[in-house]
């Protein structure tokens, strides 16, 4: 063997080890992360919450129904007000987020308060 062919060896065989070096302490601080429970606020605390303003955010899912195609307009503007959904299928889903009292996030998805 050369020793170009060497060189170009030892250089590949750098770049396979830090590739691996890599992968392995990827999987190792991923089995080492530690989510917490949620914290869900207490009775007194959700009233405080309730009564005051909040973001909320909306969305709608469903099975969508292709918009129909319009021939022969004498008009040059349509006007899409968004997706239709198939009846039954539509589904809307409302989350909101409120400051609390202790200066942290609390959202309420499905009717539960929780703690970001």
């Amino acid at each position: 063997m050369n020793p170009v062919g060497r060189r170009n060896f030892a250089k590949s065989l750098g770049l396979v080890g830090l590739l691996a070096v890599g992968v392995e302490g990827y999987k190792q601080s991923k089995e080492r992360i530690v989510y917490k429970q949620d914290e869900l606020p207490t009775a007194e605390l959700e009233k405080q919450l309730e009564t005051k303003p909040v973001l909320q955010l909306q969305a709608t899912y469903g099975e969508v129904i292709p918009p129909t195609q319009l021939y022969g307009t004498n008009s040059m503007y349509v006007l899409n007000v968004g997706p239709t959904y198939k009846a039954g299928t539509e589904k809307r889903i409302q989350v909101k987020i409120v400051p609390g009292p202790d200066g942290k996030l609390y959202v309420k998805e499905n009717d539960i308060w929780r703690k970001m």
